[in-house]
């Protein structure tokens, strides 16, 4: 069996996933439709098990969702498609990694679908919801769904209040399982992997792009499984397109070794985060030179963006690696802060268009309005929130999100931009870059690093480094070394996990000699203060501590507060260890002192 036995015309993209899940499982019965490590189910099982989904939520309210929690396994398929099938809107939740506001948008469901191991996780989080954990059904017919109708509501984190809901209908999801064989190259008999729950919009894409075309579904549960599990489990499952965040593919690259396998996927797709040149060139070593990189760009509201299978020869070792062109049936314009469209080359918000964006958000019509908008021309358009740049040659640069932009002392930036400079350096494996307030409120930049395996080197050389790379502002007040990053379930960085900086002493900083009383311990409690750390000694250098020239203004009121002196024109510039500084304010003061004596004495 291939895909030519089961053609997906674009015709069909106007219906819905029932009808063309249906006509693959007709055609290819016996074929492998998802595996998840314990069991197999082919499509003719796949389709008789969501049958019964289907038929048990017969006669629901289709204005009122139906919450599927359930843990990353095959049962998580079985509900997702009987629930595609059924007509009734979905709404799946990752019990494990649930969004805040959840239990807002359980208490709406009038049923949710659940294992026995999630029972209590719901009564818990929505109380009084009927749950369903056996689908055996009196009924063999249900109102079959119109391509239009609200198909899933996808919560997604918000970086402030409550998670929304992105509606997608019918339609929209089946073209989504067109577009990854018109456009990634998805075709019967390929193994797909999939990492993340059924409660991310990417995995229901990826999902759909394999079922829909005839492919098996590979599921792999990644947390708390580990990097070198994954590695052998793809290589044993012989996975032929590997989906996989960028995040995890930086991390998974360190412990492939291709010595102990000659498994070679055909593609590997990955996106969510930006990606270095040196990374690229570790998969090709890792996975072999033959093996398609497919970048992409993707979204809630809008599905699979971009894609751009990676030419190594077209990138600038130093530069931004682009996401790709458009996908099909979508367009990208990049404007400015009043919506109107910049040419090729200019920097601003990203924009895509197209006739298959969501619906909206769920209950939000002020947000809708705010992020959508209809176009004779275009179709429909979403507001993204990343910042980024068409070339000239129709690639997409991606520099960060507009929410990304920050203030530090009275200069604008980019945290991508500085994550991008840092994980081009020599050993980094994994980075992110975070805007935190000192007890001050003035804004200072921290540095989340992974070094690669067998890679050295300590807090301050990093910020040496980028010092030498950066402007002073850009430069991170503070430098944590990470044996691991936090990720999400959907295998991004989750930024609001990383650990806030210690205010111990590092072990990387110079053996620790007390302050001398006087000047010294004045100066040491003030330097403790504005660079929010303990013990500081008295070879401790201020600027290699995260110190800059502008808090040298604090430096001198601090001590001239303690010491309730008047200090004027003081140069601390000249010495930078507190010893030193400490020198300069004694050296000071006894000359104040000495001329108050002199004028005194005339």
């Amino acid at each position: 069996m291939n895909t030519a036995d089961v053609p997906f015309d674009v015709e069909e993209t106007e219906g819905t996933v029932a009808a063309r899940f249906r006509k693959v499982a007709t055609a290819m019965p016996d074929t492998p439709a998802v595996s998840d490590g314990k069991s197999t189910l082919t499509f003719a099982e796949l389709d008789a098990r969501t049958d019964q989904v289907a038929a048990a939520l017969a006669g629901l309210d289709r204005a009122r969702p139906v919450a599927i929690v359930m843990a990353h396994e095959i049962a998580s398929i079985v509900a997702f498609i009987g629930v595609l099938k059924s007509g009734v809107t979905g709404l799946p939740v990752d019990p494990k990694a649930a969004p805040e506001g959840v239990e807002q948008a359980l208490a709406q469901a009038q049923v949710i679908l659940t294992e026995l191991q999630f029972i209590d996780w719901c009564r818990e989080k929505a109380p009084g919801v009927p749950v369903m954990t056996e689908f055996d059904a009196q009924r063999t017919e249900w109102h079959e769904p119109e391509p239009r109708d609200a198909a899933m509501i996808y919560l997604t984190s918000a970086t402030t209040g409550l998670a929304k809901g992105v509606v997608h209908s019918q339609r929209n999801l089946c073209r989504f399982g067109w577009q990854r064989s018109r456009d990634h190259g998805i075709v019967a008999g390929d193994r797909a992997s999939v990492f993340s729950s059924i409660a991310h919009v990417l995995s229901g894409v990826f999902i759909l792009g394999a079922l829909l075309n005839g492919a098996t579904v590979e599921l792999f549960e990644m947390r708390g499984r580990g990097l070198t599990s994954m590695g052998l489990w793809a290589a044993a499952r012989r996975i032929t397109v590997l989906q996989v965040p960028t995040a995890v593919l930086r991390e998974l690259i360190q412990v492939l070794d291709t010595s102990q396998s000659n498994w070679e996927p055909r593609q590997v797709i990955f996106g969510g985060e930006a990606i270095a040149f040196g990374d690229l060139r570790k998969v090709r070593d890792r996975l072999g030179w033959t093996c398609v990189l497919i970048n992409m760009m993707g979204s809630a509201e809008a599905g699979i963006v971009t894609k751009w299978a990676v030419d190594l020869l077209l990138l600038d070792e130093d530069g931004v690696v682009p996401v790709g062109f458009p996908v099909a049936g979508q367009t990208i314009t990049i404007v400015d802060d009043d919506q109107v469209e910049l040419p090729a080359g200019d920097y601003g918000e990203t924009v895509v268009s197209g006739s298959h964006m969501a619906l909206g958000y769920w209950q939000r019509p002020d947000l809708t309005a705010d992020r959508f908008r209809d176009h004779v021309a275009k179709g429909r358009s979403f507001r993204t929130g990343d910042l980024g740049l068409v070339r000239p040659d129709g690639l997409l640069e991606l520099h960060g999100r507009k929410d990304h932009l920050i203030k530090i002392r009275g200069n604008s930036l980019n945290l991508a931009y500085v994550e991008t400079v840092l994980r081009g350096m020599d050993g980094i494996a994994e980075t992110a870059i975070t805007a935190v307030k000192d007890g001050g409120g003035t804004s200072r930049l921290v540095g989340y690093v992974k070094l690669e395996s067998g890679a050295e080197g300590t807090e301050i050389d990093l910020r040496r480094r980028l010092s030498a790379a950066l402007p002073n502002f850009m430069v991170p007040w503070k430098v944590v070394k990470l044996d691991e990053f936090p990720l999400t379930a959907g295998g991004k960085v989750a930024r609001r996990d990383l650990p806030k900086p210690s205010r111990q002493r590092a072990l990387w900083m110079p053996p620790f000699v007390a302050p001398k009383p006087g000047p010294e311990s004045v100066l040491a409690e003030v330097w403790s203060e504005i660079l929010e750390m303990d013990a500081i000694g008295r070879d401790d250098d201020f600027f290699d501590l995260g110190g800059d020239s502008m808090d040298l203004v604090s430096v001198a009121a601090g001590f001239a507060e303690r010491q309730e002196v008047s200090l004027e024109d003081i140069d601390l510039f000249k010495e930078s260890t507190l010893a030193g500084m400490a020198w300069v304010f004694e050296s000071y003061l006894l000359a104040a002192q000495m001329a108050h004596r002199s004028s005194v004495r005339s």
